[in-house]
């Protein structure tokens, strides 16, 4: 009978555990970035983002995606700058 107790009162405090306010907030400390897609962390930091759907030869389609001016010039696009590929892998 004494464990019977024990068990009931366990499992009546694990659920309030879980479920308090503030106690397993880790929502709250990540950066809001981790859950943003590419275009969506481009435009968070004020650029402006383009993407478009590129399949190639084999048939994998890739995201890709372009920055066509700074922040400060909006409406212009770059006229003499280098183009800059970063690429994963």
């Amino acid at each position: 009978m004494p464990m019977m107790w024990l068990f009931l009162t366990t499992a009546c405090l694990i659920p309030g555990t879980l479920s308090a306010g503030g106690f397993l907030d880790f929502e709250n400390k990540v950066n809001p970035e981790v859950w943003m897609n590419a275009s969506e962390i481009i435009m968070y930091n004020g650029y402006p983002s383009e993407e478009y759907d590129v399949t190639t030869a084999d048939g994998y389609i890739l995201a890709i995606n372009r920055i066509p001016h700074g922040r400060a010039q909006t409406g212009q696009t770059a006229s003499m700058k280098w183009p800059n590929m970063t690429s994963q892998g």
